[in-house]
């Protein structure tokens, strides 16, 4: 007999559009924990991170931020992210990096 996935890791590393790019949501019948996401700019532009949920429905921008050519920040916040929510980066230039690790749980995990 197989035992169901329990929680399981994924790395994203990709580069942005301009403009409202949805860069992780939540996997049906999980939850998600995001941290440690790195921006890298190759070109000045401004980014806004926000996360939208499904449940109650709403959108909440997390910060705002202005990076020059070349710069690098990491954001060390926790997102926290249900099934169908979405983590979304907004930029003013297609010359956005990031990378992150996301850790996914099965909502009908028990943890001992």
């Amino acid at each position: 007999m197989a035992l169901p996935i329990v929680s399981y890791p994924t790395y994203v590393q990709d580069t942005v559009a301009a403009g409202t790019t949805a860069i992780f949501t939540g996997p049906a019948g999980y939850t998600t924990t995001i941290t440690g996401i790195t921006f890298n700019s190759q070109a000045s532009n401004n980014i806004t991170v926000s996360v939208t949920r499904v449940n109650p429905a709403s959108t909440v921008i997390a910060y705002a931020f202005s990076l020059a050519a070349g710069d690098v920040i990491s954001d060390n916040n926790t997102y926290v992210l249900a099934a169908g929510d979405t983590l979304e980066v907004t930029t003013t230039s297609a010359a956005t990096n990031y990378v992150f690790t996301a850790n996914s749980i099965a909502a009908n995990a028990q943890v001992s």
